[in-house]
């Protein structure tokens, strides 16, 4: 674990020494979460005044246009470690949202499934964090990163005028994590 300690530690350390204000703590691949890991990054975030952290435990029941059962399965298991952090996370006093969305779309959220996680966000009263991978330019993007996301596309129905008047027509509140703390 002292190795783990020094990683996160110099990870944030890194962060931190740009100057810029960490509002929150996540993890690649969201392994922050895992059972051995959880309790060092609390640990470490506190050292350095940071109290949120993102617990990305999507609803099992929420698949959003998607029909894999690779993604389906392991989106129940990532969501299934989240929600046994979840309540790690309150009991030592940091703040997370409580809800979260993207996961089964990770990479491919177009306007039909960014619509499907407003309508919940719509329909569910509290703060939901929504993850989103755009981007400029799939051809640079997936040269570097090969992971078969959309990022355009992700972009294009961030940014649509249609999501901009489902956002306003149903008084959403976008905010970020510095926002809850």
């Amino acid at each position: 674990y002292s190795e783990l300690r020094k990683e996160i530690n110099a990870q944030i350390t890194q962060i931190a020494d740009t100057g810029l204000k960490v509002t929150h703590i996540d993890g690649h691949q969201h392994m922050h979460v895992l059972p051995t890991v959880l309790p060092i990054v609390m640990e470490q975030a506190k050292s350095f005044g940071i109290n949120a952290i993102r617990v990305p435990d999507e609803p099992t029941s929420f698949m959003n246009y998607i029909y894999s059962p690779t993604r389906f399965l392991g989106k129940v298991g990532l969501s299934t470690v989240a929600a046994n952090a979840r309540p790690i996370v309150r009991n030592n006093n940091m703040l997370t949202t409580q809800y979260f969305w993207g996961m089964v779309n990770g990479g491919n959220i177009d306007q039909k499934s960014l619509m499907g996680i407003l309508k919940k966000v719509n329909n569910n009263s509290g703060t939901h964090e929504l993850m989103v991978h755009p981007g400029i330019n799939n051809t640079i993007l997936g040269k570097r990163y090969n992971w078969g996301y959309h990022w355009e596309d992700e972009l294009h129905a961030l940014c649509s005028s249609h999501t901009r008047l489902y956002i306003r027509q149903h008084g959403i509140e976008l905010i970020n994590y510095g926002d809850l703390i």
